[in-house]
């Protein structure tokens, strides 16, 4: 999203359900840090005004709820 609009990011990744520490979420520069929402809760105490979330909003097929049900169902 952020590079698409002409902005020059560095990611780092961590796995799903990572322990964050302090070191995880501090850089060398004072440049703003973006994170999901989500990693934003789990790094509340360890974040500083470069810190910031984006809300993650799942995206799920109209006919999803439907194949969850049929697949458990069949399943069953």
């Amino acid at each position: 999203l952020l590079a698409d609009a002409g902005l020059r990011c560095t990611t780092h990744s961590f796995p799903d359900h990572h322990a964050f520490t302090a070191a995880d979420i501090t850089f060398k520069d004072d440049k703003a840090v973006l994170m999901t929402e989500k990693d934003a809760v789990k790094c509340r105490a360890l974040a500083g005004k470069q810190h910031g979330f984006v809300p993650v909003t799942a995206v799920l097929p109209t006919d999803f709820a439907e194949q969850l049900l049929n697949l458990l169902k069949r399943k069953a």
